[in-house]
């Protein structure tokens, strides 16, 4: 029999521990919010399509506001990237008025939550307002003789 070994990389405990993270932060997220004052909304009956791409739906006033957590179990130093489907998400409904919530404008927000298991701090962010960009590192498109330096001649 021909048999074809399956290869799985990746780090199956860190891995858990970044989810357990993830949704230690949403659920931050929802209690803060809900303090707030923001009725929490089925992602399903909201957007009718499957679920990518954000993890939260709040509507309070004249505002749906959908949002994606990122969660660190310390001080957040680096950049925070999204995903195509994050991206698209905002894209195509930021400011636009939803279906179910007729006078209501879309906002998306972006939400991380620093020091997760400790006293948090959340950052929030509506990201579509801010000054962005989408860059391509050039690691990432170059061929690799490319990316070495001009002065290792």
């Amino acid at each position: 029999t021909d048999k074809r070994e399956i290869v799985i990389n990746g780090n199956p405990e860190k891995d858990a521990k970044r989810k357990k993270t993830g949704k230690t932060a949403e659920s931050i997220v929802l209690e803060e919010l809900t303090k707030e004052g923001w009725e929490a909304l089925s992602w399903n009956d909201e957007f009718k399509e499957e679920r990518v791409g954000h993890d939260l739906v709040f509507k309070k006033g004249n505002e749906v506001r959908v949002v994606e957590v990122k969660g660190r179990d310390g001080k957040w130093t680096g950049d925070q990237d999204i995903s195509e489907a994050q991206l698209r998400m905002g894209l195509l409904h930021h400011g636009k008025e939803p279906e179910n919530h007729p006078g209501c404008n879309y906002s998306i927000w972006l939400y991380v939550v620093e020091y997760v298991y400790a006293k948090y701090k959340i950052q929030q962010i509506n990201w579509p307002e801010m000054k962005i960009s989408a860059y391509f590192p050039r690691n990432v498109w170059a061929p690799e003789e490319d990316n070495k330096d001009d002065d290792e001649d």
